[in-house]
């Protein structure tokens, strides 16, 4: 089973973010810049005060990001004690992981080339595991068997968490539109090249089959408006909102451990 997915799924996935974060290491040993744009900056500080409001009980955290790219949402986190594992089937990815780490000042982080598919650890390790941004790139059997390992190695009472662009953005849909049409690449902005359309409703009736979880939340993270979109009409945008939550870049899926 793991060399079909290898073969099917991961080798291209591999290979396309191999070409990306070998570019964006490239960027960054010229300048370092930890957020691209005001609308990036934005999406993690939101990010970074969710996920470290579900931690702060927790005298010493062990967070798993499994699919972690340059693992910026786990190294954003504040929490004063926390302990990192970047896994990532790339290893130019994990390379830009390091870079960022030594940009937000972070230590006790290690870093896992791996797939997400057969994790590399004993069962009740991390008391949160995560994946922002990478399942959906994958067929549903594909995501039950990588949420299924996730959940193996977290522990009873931790979190497992799923974020997915959400297809009602108005940042997904543009990125759709610029895959679709070769005549528009003069145009700035990330292309939705190999994205599955998933709703949060979609992820959690996958979740509930592994019949593994007591609790799911629904959270929209980001803003809904293009990433281009100068700095002071996000801030002034920002009392809206809440009108328009569930069309905000991201949603994650919030499952708890019986």
């Amino acid at each position: 089973m793991l060399k079909e997915i290898r073969c099917n799924e991961i080798e291209p996935e591999k290979r396309l973010w191999d070409k990306l974060f070998r570019e964006e290491f490239e960027k960054l040993k010229k300048k370092y810049k930890p957020f691209s744009r005001p609308w990036s900056k934005l999406y993690f500080t939101e990010m970074q005060i969710f996920i470290d409001s579900l931690l702060k009980n927790i005298k010493e955290p062990k967070i798993l990001e499994a699919g972690s790219g340059a693992g910026k949402d786990s190294l954003v986190l504040k929490h004063p004690n926390l302990k990192i594992t970047l896994l990532d089937i790339s290893e130019e990815a994990l390379k830009v992981a390091r870079v960022y780490t030594k940009g937000f000042g972070k230590k006790n982080v290690k870093y896992i080339c791996h797939d997400l598919f057969n994790l590399p650890f004993k069962k009740e390790v991390f008391d949160l595991t995560w994946n922002i941004g990478t399942l959906e790139h994958y067929s549903n059997n594909k995501i039950k068997e990588a949420i299924n390992e996730m959940a193996r190695v977290t522990k009873k009472g931790g979190f497992v968490i799923v974020g997915m662009p959400n297809p009602k953005s108005l940042v997904f849909k543009k990125a759709k539109i610029l895959a679709r049409y070769s005549f528009l690449k003069i145009i700035p902005g990330y292309r939705n090249i190999s994205e599955k359309e998933y709703s949060p409703d979609e992820i959690i009736r996958i979740i509930k089959t592994l019949k593994k979880f007591e609790y799911f939340r629904i959270k929209y993270i980001g803003s809904p408006l293009f990433v281009e979109t100068p700095e002071w009409i996000i801030k002034l945008f920002r009392p809206f909102e809440k009108y328009v939550e569930k069309r905000k870049f991201l949603f994650l899926i919030i499952a708890k451990i019986k």
